[in-house]
């Protein structure tokens, strides 16, 4: 089972931001590739998820999406700035469009195998659909 929430137009509710973002297994953090400014829009959900966080491991993928629109420049200016913080935070970069659909998939997908190996170190890696237990991503 896999819950997800989102945030997106919740500015009058940071009060509760902790609360949505305990005890979850996993974050989808989503930013615009055509506005690059908005990398730096998820900072307070960086620190958060790192101050909730502190003692365990939580499985994060950045999103930059609306590649579709983005241009030249602001897909590079994204991306560079994108693989930076991804690194930093300890998660994984994908690049999407909720427009055409491209690695929206994988993205939802990469997740998943990440919450998965973390709950299971040892064992073989997930396969990318179907089955499983249950996970939370935020």
């Amino acid at each position: 089972m896999t819950e997800l929430l989102d945030t997106a137009g919740q500015e009058d509710f940071d009060a509760l931001r902790p609360s949505w973002m305990q005890d979850k297994d996993g974050y989808l953090m989503v930013f615009a590739l055509n506005a690059p400014h908005t990398l730096n829009e998820l900072k307070p959900f960086f620190d958060l998820h790192r101050q909730i966080n502190a003692d365990r491991d939580v499985a994060v993928v950045l999103v930059g999406n609306k590649k579709d629109i983005a241009t030249k420049e602001q897909l590079a200016a994204s991306r560079e700035a994108a693989v930076a913080r991804a690194q930093e935070i300890g998660a994984r970069y994908i690049e999407t469009s909720a427009s055409t659909g491209e690695n929206v998939k994988e993205a939802f997908e990469a997740i998943i195998r990440d919450i998965r190996t973390l709950r299971n170190p040892g064992a073989a890696p997930a396969p990318a659909a179907g089955g499983g237990s249950c996970c939370e991503v935020m």
